[in-house]
């Protein structure tokens, strides 16, 4: 029974998803899945005054979720504070249909990460 071993910097990396998505033809947004920083990041930008109900809550965490992990759309850049900034901006106003297809990709994503991360600790039992 091998054990994976890891330098600190691949942990911080392993299961990392990035890839190019299009949630409506001619949108074409790359993004990436989160490290724990940025999650605890994304629930900081949640404005203060959300209600406590967890589905408020939720619904409340897509933009900043979004905002950190789309790297760009249509090739514009979003990679610093000023540009993440205008970038959550813009997704707190768009149609609520539009960011929910932008979020559903961001989720596959996340099962992707999943699968990933569950075939890797299979190789190890």
């Amino acid at each position: 029974m091998a054990e994976l071993e890891f330098s600190l910097d691949s942990l911080i990396k392993y299961g990392e998803v990035e890839k190019e998505v299009e949630p409506v033809k001619g949108l074409k947004i790359q993004m990436r899945t989160l490290s724990e920083e940025d999650k605890i990041k994304a629930y900081a930008l949640i404005d203060s005054t959300t209600d406590e109900n967890f589905l408020t809550r939720m619904e409340a965490f897509k933009c900043p979720l979004l905002s950190i992990a789309i790297k760009s759309i249509n090739g514009k850049i979003f990679d610093n504070d000023e540009s993440k900034k205008k970038l959550l901006e813009t997704l707190k106003k768009t149609q609520s249909y539009l960011l929910d297809a932008i979020y559903n990709e961001y989720d596959k994503l996340m099962m992707e990460q999943i699968d990933i991360l569950k075939s890797g600790l299979k190789k190890n039992n």
